[in-house]
């Protein structure tokens, strides 16, 4: 994905972070993805509420629902000083808060976990 914003900075963008859910028919792994997804956005709004963003940039509006999808990829491109920089490292400082606790509670006496 790519994205550009023509807007204006002034311009009030809305909050369009809603990750979605992975399908599953077993009772026991939707409440797994429940609970991962609101892990996902507690981890979210704690990093955010962590540099005091308020109200989110249009640009962080439009590329935060791709980046945080770990399945997607994006080229984020806008006017200096639209907020680009944390547009990429919010998502990138969740996915790996969300990895490290993962990976903390796996079994490390797995050879492929030292890897």
């Amino acid at each position: 994905s790519h994205f550009y914003s023509q807007k204006s900075l002034l311009e009030t963008p809305t909050f369009l972070y809603q990750p979605s859910t992975l399908s599953s028919d077993a009772d026991k792994k939707k409440q797994q993805n429940a609970a991962q997804l609101k892990r996902s956005k507690d981890v979210f709004t704690k990093l955010v509420s962590a540099v005091s963003l308020t109200q989110p940039s249009r640009i962080q509006s439009l590329s935060w629902p791709v980046l945080l999808d770990p399945t997607r990829h994006a080229i984020i491109a806008d006017q200096t000083g639209s907020g680009k920089t944390l547009a990429y490292l919010i998502p990138l400082l969740q996915r790996m808060v969300l990895t490290e606790e993962s990976s903390s509670s796996a079994d490390k006496t797995n050879p492929n976990d030292w890897i």
